[in-house]
């Protein structure tokens, strides 16, 4: 019953890598953002390192999203933690509902109470080790849809340092836009 050994040792990995990635895009931004803002006094220039008003929005769409991305993914590692630990819960029980039911399989039982209890014991282990294959299959379901979300964030993360990071735009560009970097 230790497969949630298995995906807390993948939600760690998942989460670190992860951490990496959305701390350096927000250090990034943090840094560049003031530096950025050019001052169109003497007219304005575009050249590979400035953004055009369309590459600046392309910009800030993906910001945008890349910070959807960011909330999700930390609300899913959220969803799967708390998952991980109702079935590290579930297999210390099943665990022992199992060590009982060992114990006590070649008894010869005096009452019908004492039948009743181990019948008991035997429906809950059932059940248990039910519920506890369906979480194991909800948990690789959203694993699944984590790593597919992160992969997806990477892929954005890595447009907007190719297309946006360290270039410049206009402030004007940007408040028409309707936009903060």
């Amino acid at each position: 019953m230790n497969v949630s050994t298995h995906a807390i040792i993948t939600l760690i990995v998942c989460t670190t890598l992860l951490g990496a990635e959305a701390n350096a895009k927000k250090m990034s931004l943090a840094k560049g953002a003031a530096a950025r803002g050019l001052s169109s006094s003497g007219g304005k220039t575009y050249d590979a390192n400035t953004l055009k008003p369309e590459q600046l929005k392309a910009c800030l769409t993906l910001d945008g999203q890349i910070d959807n991305y960011d909330g999700q993914i930390d609300n899913e590692k959220q969803r799967l933690t708390k998952l991980d630990a109702k079935m590290t819960r579930m297999d210390a029980d099943i665990s022992a509902i199992e060590q009982y039911l060992h114990a006590h399989q070649n008894d010869e039982f005096g009452t019908e109470s004492e039948v009743n209890e181990f019948n008991r014991k035997a429906d809950e282990y059932n059940h248990s080790v039910s519920t506890f294959n369906d979480d194991v299959e909800q948990m690789q379901t959203a694993m699944q849809q984590l790593n597919t979300d992160i992969d997806t964030y990477n892929n954005l993360l890595a447009q907007y340092n190719s297309d946006c990071e360290d270039k410049s735009y206009y402030e004007d560009d940007l408040q028409a836009l309707g936009g903060t970097l």
